[in-house]
């Protein structure tokens, strides 16, 4: 009897129970489903501040409470601009490929000691490209003093074999090639491969006067330009004759102010080579001043084609913490740091050289197939985000973002070195009214026809959201940044 009274009161408790787990699906389901009255306000936001004639993909999750906030074709296949740098440091940090990059000088031959304790090289120095986007000619300066040395004997050599010679992207237009946010992507690169041209006026009827930063003999002066009075009308033009490939700037029109123009130059690798021995002559490295190209073989290297040095030995070794090129990379969005970037991990990972654009972006796609997107609904041809080619939907991106959410390893490095909201970086002037500036960290991007962000954001209610909005085929940028600032400012306001 007892027992029997026992299982009349343990019965109710048990079937509370059972409710209560079989509810679990239920509930867990009512939670993928967003609230009406938000879709019905974005909804309206859209339709109100969408550039006409465009098209546009959302998708924003709620990482705390794991539901979806908000979703409008997002399985849209859209072109993600500077967004893809979102992909490539994730493909890094998963692969935990947050190394300094390092940039080293091997010799091959003796050293001898002159009187004043510096060394002379009696034979050849090997200059090995290890894709640092950050060296300055300041740097080299600095490099050259820590090399110790007073006279090289023999040869220079560059190394580039850490990549193939194709510079240019899959998918980047031709004609960007004369503007500085494109670059030559090369192993072995300095002051990001650019000049700064500075014009200003002289005297009524006399050419302008012109300063190119950093000051080298790897490029030309053509001073066109005649001086006019303040009230005259300007005509002047900063160029580079970039379709014949040439490093001749030209200063053409008339000048009636100052003006400065940033300005790539063809071939990194070169550039980089006749500033660097132009340092040793400048610091008193004795030094014939010429160089040429050749790689480094050595026993440790795989896929060597020819054992040019094999006694050669590594002097010196310069190095730039992986946090130093990712803050830049994304906060002021540098396409020549993601490039390098995505070769620099490509080349460690994968354990080879002359690596094609093809080779460099294979991390890429296997974190996208590890985290199960679906063939043919992505294309990834670069690292930066500026090939018109690559492809990928904002659920995809979202899912990027999530992962990298659960994993601290990535996401401690990843969400401070975003740009944030009226901060600092792409987003510093953007939602930066009162009791919204801080809470966005995310990625820009801009392409002639595409505008996008994607990113984190954290809510009224204290949890934290991964969103992507991509904006495609419009005219006007202003547009559709204010649509994707007006979407996120109700989602922080309004999401309980």
């Amino acid at each position: 009897m007892k027992h029997h009274h026992c299982l009349q009161r343990i019965f109710p408790l048990l079937l509370v129970l059972l409710l209560a787990v079989w509810n679990l699906p239920l509930q867990a389901k009512k939670k993928q489903k967003p609230e009406k009255e938000t879709v019905l306000a974005i909804d309206a936001i859209v339709h109100e501040k969408m550039p006409r004639g465009s098209r546009v993909g959302i998708y924003v999750y709620d990482l705390d409470n794991n539901s979806i906030i908000y979703e409008q074709e997002p399985n849209i296949m859209c072109q993600p601009a500077s967004c893809q740098k979102l992909l490539t440091t994730i493909s890094t940090l998963d692969l935990e490929q947050d190394k300094p990059f390092k940039t080293q000088f091997w010799i091959n031959g003796r050293l001898l000691q002159d009187s004043n304790h510096r060394n002379i090289l009696q034979g050849d120095m090997y200059i090995v490209g290890g894709f640092d986007p950050t060296l300055s000619v300041s740097n080299l300066d600095n490099i050259i003093r820590e090399l110790r040395l007073s006279k090289i004997t023999g040869t220079v050599y560059a190394d580039v074999s850490a990549m193939d010679s194709v510079y240019f992207g899959p998918g980047w237009w031709w004609d960007d090639a004369q503007f500085a946010f494109q670059p030559y992507v090369s192993p072995l690169i300095v002051n990001q491969g650019k000049v700064t041209a500075y014009v200003s006026p002289t005297f009524s009827g006399s050419p302008a006067k012109v300063r190119i930063e950093p000051g080298s003999s790897y490029y030309k002066i053509e001073n066109n330009s005649v001086t006019v009075p303040a009230d005259s009308a300007s005509t002047a033009r900063i160029s580079r004759k970039w379709m014949q490939n040439m490093n001749t700037i030209v200063i053409d029109g008339n000048v009636n102010s100052r003006s400065m123009k940033e300005m790539n130059l063809f071939s990194s690798q070169d550039m980089f080579m006749q500033i660097f021995m132009e340092r040793l002559k400048s610091n008193g490295v004795e030094c014939s001043g010429k160089y040429q190209f050749a790689e480094l073989a050595t026993d440790t290297v795989p896929g060597s084609l020819e054992i040019i040095s094999p006694q050669a030995e590594l002097y010196y070794q310069y190095t730039t913490p992986f946090d130093s090129i990712l803050y830049p990379m994304l906060k002021d969005s540098r396409n020549l740091y993601a490039e390098c970037m995505l070769f620099n991990t490509a080349a460690n990972t994968l354990n080879r050289k002359h690596l094609s654009w093809g080779q460099a972006v294979i991390p890429e796609k296997e974190l996208a197939r590890g985290l199960d997107f679906e063939e043919g609904t992505y294309a990834i041809k670069d690292g930066s985000g500026l090939s018109n080619v690559n492809f990928i939907s904002p659920r995809q991106l979202v899912g990027l973002l999530q992962y990298a959410y659960n994993k601290p390893k990535i996401f401690d490095h990843l969400y401070p070195a975003l740009p944030v909201n009226g901060t600092d970086g792409t987003l510093k002037n953007r939602m930066s009214g009162a009791g919204y500036t801080g809470r966005v960290h995310a990625k820009t991007g801009s392409l002639s026809v595409a505008s996008t962000l994607a990113g984190y954001i954290r809510m009224r209610n204290g949890r934290m959201a991964a969103f992507c909005i991509m904006n495609q085929n419009y005219i006007g940028a202003s547009k559709a940044r204010a649509m994707q600032d007006a979407v996120l400012c109700y989602i922080i306001d309004n999401v309980r």
